[in-house]
């Protein structure tokens, strides 16, 4: 069972937010770290807080805990006005941003929330066109990918749909 777990809603008429978070480890112990951080960090941003300040005040929480939790955070909020993405990463799977045929890859060179500092999230605007995917990747299938059998930038580049489920099935098929 995978300690990853992802959530998603609209902040306001013109914000959308997603966020995947993958507690260390795996099973439901993981998972749960992962679903607090993620809610806690969407209760935030609803509250208005600016998004880095969110995931600064979580890594805080995480590097003060006692319990020695910590967890990668992906973040994007999506302008509904224009389309645009901006990606904050705090550890994790590198990111995937399709706009049309161009597929960019959201390098994850970063410690996870908890170990790092507040300066160590890395920040990304994506601009975007009708039919731009968003593909957050748990470490799950990126750690396939490394055994050389198979490129997730690839498999995105050479999708043809417009159907995000078909996608990531065709990406866990591989």
């Amino acid at each position: 069972r995978s300690g990853d777990y992802a959530i998603y809603a609209l902040l306001d008429r013109h914000t959308y937010a997603i966020i995947l978070c993958d507690g260390m480890g795996s099973g439901d112990i993981a998972r749960e770290e992962s679903k607090a951080c993620a809610s806690l960090l969407m209760r935030l941003l609803e509250t208005g807080l600016e998004p880095q300040a969110a995931i600064n005040m979580i890594n805080s929480m995480l590097v003060f805990s006692s319990t020695g939790t910590i967890a990668a955070i992906d973040l994007c909020i999506i302008s509904l006005d224009d389309g645009s993405s901006k990606f904050y990463k705090c550890g994790g799977a590198d990111t995937y941003a399709k706009c049309g045929d161009s597929v960019t890859r959201l390098d994850a060179r970063t410690l996870p929330a908890g170990t790092a500092s507040d300066d160590d999230t890395l920040f990304f605007t994506v601009p975007s066109s009708h039919g731009s995917m968003i593909v957050l990747v748990s470490d799950g299938a990126s750690a396939a990918e490394n055994t050389g059998t198979y490129s997730i930038h690839k498999l995105i580049k050479e999708y043809e749909g417009t159907e995000p489920q078909e996608l990531a099935q065709k990406i866990l098929a591989e």
